[in-house]
């Protein structure tokens, strides 16, 4: 049996943002979204797609710092627009895919 490794030496994009309002001094409800490119190579050519989430979420802050935050919402993963090429012929090239997301993390603020 022969396995291959495959280097991950490329760098894509992740791109993160929330907006919200604190209900009490620990509590905060925010709105994220978050998007993150990664290199497909599934069928056909390798191309770059984009996963994606907007999502409603609690976050509970334990200190000024230290932060524990869970949601759900809806997901996506979809062709980024700056790599379709012919998408007449290869209807891959536009295919997307929706879902519903968990959210969890734990953080700690640097700044």
């Amino acid at each position: 049996m022969e396995t291959q490794i495959k280097l991950q030496t490329n760098t894509d994009f992740c791109l993160d943002s929330k907006i919200g309002y604190m209900i009490k001094p620990n509590i905060t409800l925010l709105l994220t979204s978050n998007v993150s490119g990664y290199d497909h190579s599934g069928i056909g050519r390798e191309r770059k797609r984009d996963f994606g989430v907007v999502a409603p979420v609690i976050q509970y802050l334990f200190s000024n710092r230290f932060y524990l935050l869970a949601g759900i919402g809806i997901d996506v993963d979809a062709p980024v627009f700056f790599d379709i090429v012919d998408s007449e012929k290869n209807k891959e090239e536009t295919a997307y895919y929706k879902g519903v997301r968990m959210l969890g993390a734990v953080g700690y603020k640097l700044y």
